[in-house]
């Protein structure tokens, strides 16, 4: 979880938003019920906080599969890493 999902959700705004998960491993987003990945985000399945919060938190490998705000992938894409 980004520090700025961990804020917003402390400040409890997060039951409106909807959520996109990132499969690190697949290099896709998950689709919708949880079934399958696409690379296209128009593809990806929408998820509520507490659903992001229970595919993600306790994920092993920690961190493979994370939650980013919808409108967050709408802006920027994909998750990057930076070397």
């Amino acid at each position: 979880m980004t520090a700025s999902i961990a804020i917003a959700a402390l400040e409890g705004r997060m039951g409106e938003q909807l959520f996109v998960i990132w499969s690190w491993e697949h290099q896709a987003w998950w689709g919708p019920s949880h079934s399958g990945y696409t690379e296209q985000l128009a593809q990806a399945g929408r998820y509520t906080f507490d659903e992001a919060a229970d595919i993600t938190v306790g994920h092993i490998p920690a961190g493979e599969e994370i939650a980013v705000l919808l409108a967050e992938a709408e802006q920027r894409g994909k998750p990057r890493t930076y070397a």
